[in-house]
């Protein structure tokens, strides 16, 4: 997903957040669930108003339905993109900042086909 906006001199300017140090495309930390499911959720914790970026959330079963929620703070969810690698279900969400944003949560959660219950991984983010 990319954003176009303009400068002062009517010039383009696109942003990319794959391009963006802070974007993630796989996460590290793990929660694990009595039925042993693993779940995690990476990305930046600290962003800027305005900002575009990556967020991950990966669980181990393979084709689970994965759903992505705002919880609070004034940011939107762009795109998602769901994929499934080994035994895997990695989705990564591409989320934008509002200018006036001051603090949130964004959450991610997943209901693996197996049926063994829903997990999900909820994270701080705040302002730089």
């Amino acid at each position: 997903m990319f954003l176009l906006s303009c400068s002062s001199n009517d010039e383009a300017i696109i942003l990319d957040p794959a391009d963006n140090s802070k974007s993630v495309a796989d996460c590290g930390e793990a929660f694990v669930s009595p039925e042993r499911n693993y779940f995690c959720l990476g990305g930046a914790p600290e962003v800027l108003p305005s900002e575009i970026l990556n967020y991950a959330f990966k669980h181990n079963s393979r084709n689970t339905d994965v759903t992505w929620s705002i919880e609070s703070g004034e940011m939107e969810i762009l795109n998602i993109e769901t994929s499934v690698s080994g035994d895997f279900t990695i989705s990564i969400a591409t989320i934008k900042f509002d200018s006036d944003f001051d603090g949130g949560f964004l959450k991610a959660s997943s209901i693996p086909n197996e049926n063994k219950g829903e997990g999900f991984v909820l994270t701080e983010i705040n302002p730089e």
